[in-house]
């Protein structure tokens, strides 16, 4: 059984666009990665109860989900870049984590 995770390329894309986004409003620094086989999180102050968006890219496939509390959680995207449709949402979940601590 293969453990290794991989963290691919666009992955990586993604954490650059959501930091980008998110430094409006804190030290993008603040915002870390945690991969896993089956998805990948963007967690604030290293604190993966504090997960402000989760990546689901398989292949052609890629979702992502908003831990902002507006439904749809789990939405498709075309690529990566698309992310940056998703400002408000992105921002929202940020605030929404700053908020609880």
């Amino acid at each position: 059984m293969d453990l290794r995770i991989e963290t691919t390329s666009e992955e990586i894309e993604g954490l650059r666009i959501v930091r980008d986004i998110c430094s409006t409003v804190i030290d993008p620094t603040r915002l870390t990665e945690r991969d896993s086989k089956t998805h990948f999180d963007i967690v604030l102050d290293q604190d993966t109860l504090k997960s402000i968006v989760r990546f689901h890219f398989f292949g052609g496939n890629k979702k992502v989900e908003f831990h902002d509390d507006v439904d749809p959680a789990l939405v498709d995207l075309a690529s990566v870049s698309d992310l940056h449709e998703y400002r408000e949402r992105i921002c929202d979940a940020l605030k929404k984590k700053l908020s609880a601590q």
